[in-house]
């Protein structure tokens, strides 16, 4: 099953333990991790903008389904321009997909390992989830097809079948597996990392 957006906050969760680890801070700029994101006005997001959806860069990439592989989303990502009017900070508007390779790839660099590689070693691991993913190779998705809702595209003329799971593996979508793993993906998106000591309990 194709769980759409539940990687956000698991995404949030490898920004939060790279910040335990000094790696990073909330109110670091994008920038300055990625020297090419801070163009067309875009100099000034930071993390927190991202996390919160107000960095007002949403791009061609927010608008659909792409079989892109990731440096290629991420060069779009970082070719955008700020939106009309935008002011980071100031304003909300849901980044379907761009701010979430952005921080992908700020995990990818500061981790020295793919976004996906990372989740897996620090997160799904340690919670004991090992069937999910964000993108299949063609072989893997044999393997699993039958286990696959399919997905399918109703804007334009007729309707076409999508190929979601393959391309980028992105930060804003996850394929949680088995049903067996369910109710721990489910205790990921319901804000317990604390229990699963993924990241250090919030403070009173």
């Amino acid at each position: 099953m194709l769980w759409l957006s539940s990687s956000k906050p698991i995404a949030a969760v490898a920004i939060a333990q790279l910040w335990e680890r000094g790696k990073l801070d909330l109110d670091d700029c994008v920038a300055q991790f990625m020297p090419e994101f801070g163009v067309h006005g875009k100099q000034v997001i930071t993390l927190r903008h991202v996390l919160t959806h107000t960095g007002g860069f949403r791009s061609r990439v927010d608008l659909g389904w792409s079989g892109d592989v990731w440096d290629e989303t991420i060069k779009q990502v970082c070719a955008a321009r700020l939106e009309r009017n935008g002011r980071p900070g100031h304003k909300a508007g849901y980044h379907i997909n761009s701010g979430w390779f952005v921080l992908g790839e700020v995990i990818r660099r500061l981790a020295g390992r793919p976004f996906d590689q990372y989740v897996h070693e620090e997160i799904f691991a340690p919670s004991g989830i090992d069937d999910a993913c964000f993108a299949l190779t063609e072989e893997q998705y044999e393997a699993c097809a039958a286990r696959l809702s399919p997905v399918y595209d109703t804007s334009g003329e007729g309707v076409k079948e999508v190929e979601f799971w393959s391309g980028a593996a992105g930060a804003g979508r996850c394929i949680p597996g088995a049903e067996r793993h369910h109710q721990r993906f489910l205790a990921l998106n319901s804000a317990i990392y604390e229990d699963l000591g993924l990241v250090s309990p919030a403070e009173e």
